[in-house]
């Protein structure tokens, strides 16, 4: 049998054409679990689909919190900035709730002066 073309049996692996074109009609809204292009993942961020995100992953999802805080700001975060949940909720992502960091650096000082006895602004109290 030539290389690619299955006859439809039982154990028998779909050609990649085949595979494709599942894929591909399963696709965003056609797929029975579409759940409008935003989903919660184990951790507890937000993820909003925009496969033309320059910071988008392997499937085309975007921090929310990376979203709004961009559009606050009128321009794509670096790749080394960190958005902070003032309230340390992940899936909070209003504007009010979202703090921005130039590096982890930074961000990472923030919390130890949480844990030091500094209030949620990082002012030492």
């Amino acid at each position: 049998m030539p290389k690619g073309i299955y006859v439809r049996t039982k154990n028998k692996p779909h050609s990649k054409e085949r595979k494709q074109k599942i894929g591909e009609a399963l696709e965003g809204i056609k797929n029975p679990r579409w759940k409008g292009g935003k989903q919660t993942i184990a951790s507890g961020y937000v993820l909003i689909l925009d496969k033309s995100h320059p910071a988008c992953n392997c499937r085309g999802y975007v921090y929310e919190h990376r979203l709004v805080m961009e559009k606050k700001l009128g321009r794509f975060l670096k790749q080394e900035e960190r958005v902070h949940h003032i309230d340390r909720n992940k899936a909070n992502n209003i504007e009010e709730n979202l703090a921005l960091f130039s590096n982890d650096s930074e961000h990472r000082k923030f919390h130890l002066n949480l844990m030091t006895g500094g209030d949620r602004y990082g002012n030492i109290l």
